[in-house]
């Protein structure tokens, strides 16, 4: 008999599975959020710039030059600098995903 899962039941058990995970994450989640509102951010501001941003390092940077008026070129230089590491690493595993089908390749690189 062929059971597939729904995709309730798939995000409930991926939900579960991450939570020890997150729960690792949230320390850092709540320094973030309490820099951001000691710059004046708002809740808006830093959903908004975590969920575009997506790389820890750069976001306490970005979070740190943020003033009025916003200096969004050297936001954008400090985060394509700190970020540059992943060229690195890029280079470091594409010996084990050179006969990866382009399709599991991508998704792989983007969640890193």
């Amino acid at each position: 008999m062929n059971h597939t899962a729904s995709p309730q039941s798939e995000f409930l058990r991926g939900s579960k599975e991450c939570s020890p995970m997150l729960i690792g994450l949230l320390p850092w989640a709540l320094i973030l959020g309490m820099q951001g509102g000691q710059k004046g951010m708002s809740w808006r501001e830093m959903l908004l710039m975590t969920g575009m941003n997506c790389a820890g390092g750069s976001e306490f940077a970005a979070v740190n030059l943020w003033a009025n008026p916003l200096p969004i070129m050297l936001i954008a230089t400090g985060t394509v600098m700190i970020n540059s590491r992943h060229i690195l690493m890029g280079a470091a595993i594409a010996p084990y995903m050179r006969d990866m089908p382009l399709k599991k390749a991508m998704p792989a690189l983007f969640w890193r």
